[in-house]
């Protein structure tokens, strides 16, 4: 952490503290990750460099397509393999605004709408990719390309043929077929958007024969190619992904923009473009798995003797992990649908410490270099954040204590989905939700809402018997209104993605990718308690004189 004092950590917890909203404060984000390819300059910055110059695909394996058969790729709603005929999937009907006066919506697949159009308060754009969205991740860009292409950032998105599609439960019987790779752009706010199209857009289309992928990851450092590298076709990023055929494949992605530059094609329609990996591992057998790591390396462990020999009350198989960079441990999900934080410090090893409480299994983790902000996807169809250095201040210090810790965390959306009309909602504008935690056990303290999800139908029955004379349902004491135990298919988050790779005018943004084929990008920027100046206080932590944040900092410093 090469921007952090660790003699002021307190203090910038306390800071950190008073960021009282879903996203982070822009006074006190700061880039705190390691990369052992960072050089620090004479001027004390160490920016992010560029890496992996010239590697790229060659041009044999490059090939543009044609609509007609690129179209192949995409996903459809039959998965017969030997069927010729490609069936495009059907539009998805969603209502979007507030409860009470939503506006239903019919995406196309590649169309996008702006939810400020239904909610005003709203920054989130959702766009539709066809089907099942699986994978998800930011492109990571250096300031120069950032300016050069006007702020446009790109996001890639892997997704399944259809919900009937399942992976293959082994190596052995791993199979490969047409699938795709979509690389959409996010850029500035359009003032005069017509039709559905707002501004995020399909740029490219990566048409490979691995079979569908469940999970992608970039590079973590840029890997554009500069414009002064002698290329056919220059690079946007390294893309890694694992696929159906059993392989863990690397694909060089070209760049869009050079593309059609070049080719002067219809900025409308998205580039098909069929490409190989420029790498490819197997495992051998299915009692090997296949790991990454932060900075790249690929690990192998021999799982099947671990699975075989766990010991007894070790029934948790966590979906997913995350390494959280600013308060130094490992995120991992567990039984009752809570997060758990493990610190990487002596005293803590051993000793989670819950830090969000879910309404559903989480099926994806992200954190950020910028801010200590977590934001996981849930089966049950939300999005929740929560601050980290929050939450892990107030029942890290005592691992064994046994009094109740609060727990403030927010809910960035919801969906919902309508079986019998095929329909979905998406819900917005969650109040904050503050939960207390007790060793395993968790009950709610309070819960402050503007939309409440629609009740069971064993629950209306209940309550209708408990109707007064005025025909009002009573309310029910001790209820919490949470929804469900049990969700449809349909309405789950499955990944989520704060972006890293962009500086700091990108971190706020947070995407998200669900079963119903709609992502979502939303600028998540927060700010401070009223009355508390959050810069003053950064500054104070870098060895800045400033009265007004001693002068809050000591107020707090006991409390």
């Amino acid at each position: 952490m090469p921007s952090i004092d660790y003699r002021h950590v307190h203090k910038l917890t306390q800071a950190w503290s008073r960021s009282l909203f879903p996203g982070p404060a822009w006074e006190l984000m700061e880039d705190i990750g390691w990369y052992k390819e960072r050089l620090y300059q004479p001027d004390g910055t160490h920016p992010r460099p560029l890496t992996l110059v010239g590697v790229s695909s060659s041009a044999s394996d490059l090939e543009i397509l044609t609509t007609i058969d690129g179209r192949k790729y995409l996903p459809s709603p039959t998965a017969d393999d030997e069927s010729e005929n490609w069936t495009p999937p059907p539009p998805v009907d969603c209502f979007f605004g507030p409860l009470g006066d939503q506006t239903i919506v019919s995406l196309g697949t590649f169309e996008s709408v702006s939810l400020a159009k239904y909610l005003s308060t709203s920054t989130a754009q959702v766009f539709n990719v066809g089907g099942p969205a699986w994978g998800l991740d930011w492109c990571p860009m250096t300031d120069g390309l950032l300016k050069e292409r006007n702020y446009h950032r790109y996001l890639a998105v892997a997704t399944f043929p259809n919900m009937k599609f399942s992976l293959s439960p082994s190596p052995d019987t791993a199979f490969s077929r047409p699938a795709c790779l979509q690389l959409w752009s996010y850029g500035p706010p359009v003032e005069e958007a017509s039709g559905l199209d707002a501004n995020v857009k399909c740029e490219m289309i990566l048409c490979v024969d691995d079979g569908p992928s469940f999970e992608i990851k970039w590079y973590p450092l840029p890997s554009h190619d500069s414009a002064n590298i002698e290329s056919a076709v220059p690079k946007l990023g390294i893309l890694a992904g694992v696929f159906t055929d059993g392989s863990l494949s690397i694909h060089s992605v070209p760049d869009p923009h050079h593309l059609r530059s070049n080719l002067g094609q219809d900025v409308e329609d998205p580039i098909y473009m069929h490409t190989k990996a420029i790498f490819k591992v197997f495992p051998s057998n299915s009692a090997f798995g296949l790991f990454k790591q932060y900075l790249g390396t690929i690990l192998v462990y021999h799982i099947k003797e671990a699975l075989l020999h766990r010991k007894p009350g070790e029934t948790d198989i966590p979906y997913c992990v995350e390494y959280a960079p600013y308060i130094g441990g490992v995120l991992v999900p567990e039984h009752d649908n809570l997060l758990k934080y493990y610190g990487l410090f002596p005293q803590l090893i051993g000793h989670g410490t819950t830090t969000l409480i879910a309404n559903g299994p989480i099926w994806d983790i992200s954190t950020s270099d910028f801010h200590p902000y977590v934001a996981v996807a849930c089966s049950d169809g939300s999005v929740m954040t929560s601050c980290l250095m929050k939450n892990v201040r107030k029942a890290g210090s005592s691992a064994h204590s046994q009094s109740p810790q609060p727990i403030l965390q927010w809910k960035a959306y919801q969906m919902d989905y309508n079986s019998h009309t095929n329909q979905y909602r998406m819900l917005d504008n969650f109040l904050p939700m503050v939960k207390i935690c007790k060793l395993e056990s968790w009950t709610l303290l309070l819960t402050h809402r503007t939309q409440e999800l629609t009740e069971r139908s064993q629950t209306t029955k209940n309550a209708k018997r408990r109707k007064g004379e005025s025909g009002a349902v009573a309310p029910q004491e001790g209820r919490s209104y949470d929804g469900s135990g049990a969700w449809p298919a349909e309405v789950g988050v499955h990944r989520v993605a704060w972006h890293s790779g962009g500086g700091l005018h990108s971190a706020p943004l947070l995407a998200s990718a669900t079963a119903s084929g709609l992502c979502r990008i939303e600028w998540m920027k927060g700010r401070g308690q009223e009355g508390i100046n959050l810069y003053s206080m950064i500054q104070h932590l870098r060895g800045g004189e400033t009265v007004a944040a001693k002068t809050v900092l000591s107020d707090t410093e006991d409390g």
